[in-house]
């Protein structure tokens, strides 16, 4: 029979156990990724804000589309709504990534659309210190905070690209909505003049 020590362990060497925050006092995104290891967690944030980043170009389209006034209003509202088209890849991401490559349900749309409308780099503060010029009218404002949302994305999506392990399929998606996405900031680019 094998021989059994007790060890005494001192009082001060024992580690506290912190109870994790509950639900509501963490932000979407802690809630999402306090579930998955750090290599998931980290590819999970950028396809996240990647899909946060497709409804915030879609709010910003629909701002723009509404609100355009002035001599190109027809022109600004139609190329609104073609770029407020981007949002399919919202759903190609869900499907292709999430679905078919990960074997999970995407995250929730309130989810998504929390982070969208939380994140810092959409506020309407943020815009408006990049874009705002005397005297510049309000379409105008719109389309150069649309710019922004379109570039933000870009880049995002390169960051989300660089996840290693991604398959053909969701590359595929992420390609598309890039060539997409320079197509209407060029677009774009040629109303604010």
């Amino acid at each position: 029979m094998a021989e059994v020590k007790i060890v005494e362990v001192p009082v001060e060497t024992v580690e506290t156990v912190v109870e994790p925050a509950k639900p509501e006092e963490m932000d979407v995104r802690q809630m999402v990724l306090s579930f998955l290891d750090a290599a998931e967690a980290e590819e999970t944030d950028a396809f996240l804000t990647v899909m946060a980043d497709f409804k915030a170009i879609w709010m910003a389209a629909k701002d723009l589309h509404y609100n355009a006034k002035g001599d190109a209003f027809y022109g600004v509202h139609l190329l609104a709504d073609m770029v407020a088209d981007t949002e399919k890849f919202f759903d190609d991401l869900a499907e292709v990534y999430y679905l078919g490559e990960k074997g999970v349900p995407p995250p929730k749309m309130r989810h998504v659309m929390k982070a969208a409308l939380n994140e810092e780099k959409y506020s309407q503060e943020s815009a408006d210190k990049v874009s705002a010029e005397e005297g510049a009218d309000l379409t105008n404002l719109l389309v150069k905070r649309l710019m922004a949302a379109c570039r933000i994305t870009l880049a995002d999506i390169e960051k989300a690209k660089t996840m290693p392990g991604l398959l053909a399929g969701t590359h595929a998606v992420l390609d598309e909505a890039s060539r997409k996405l320079l197509v209407d900031i060029g677009l774009l680019a040629q109303t604010d003049k």
